[in-house]
């Protein structure tokens, strides 16, 4: 064990602990990169499910009062509130749109006009605690 052996092994150490850091950044890239596309992915799902309810609202002549964006398990989502007549009966509804691979969950809150002023609160709380697994 000459000291130029010792010197031959820190340098052989130093490689490996350089390569393993490449390994993980590129690793890490790559995640980075599956998750962006996965978000577009849920996003493009998402802008279809919309433009799809917004023919729906359309078509039964519900009034959209609010739509917004909102995240829900680190996804893209939506919560529409929206109200109008719906076989004969005078409606107020409040629905969370998430999607999920190659589909969309859909958490809706339906009352009376009076009903949802009165319960408005607790189905805002309802809605904000559905999560799905990240």
């Amino acid at each position: 064990g000459t000291h130029d052996d010792l010197a031959h092994d820190d340098a052989a150490a130093h490689h490996d602990a350089q390569h393993d850091a490449q390994h993980a950044a590129q690793h890490a890239a790559q995640h980075a990169a599956q998750h962006a596309a996965l978000l577009r992915a849920l996003e493009a799902t998402l802008e279809e499910y919309a433009a799809l309810s917004r023919g729906q609202f359309e078509q039964l002549d519900l009034k959209v009062v609010s739509e917004k964006a909102t995240k829900v398990s680190g996804r893209p989502a939506l919560l529409w509130e929206y109200e109008g007549k719906l076989q004969g009966r005078e409606l107020h509804w409040l629905a969370l749109a998430v999607p999920d691979k190659g589909r969309v969950y859909l958490a809706t809150c339906t009352a009376t006009p009076a009903g949802f002023l009165k319960h408005e609160k607790t189905f805002r709380a309802s809605l904000q605690s559905f999560s799905l697994p990240e």
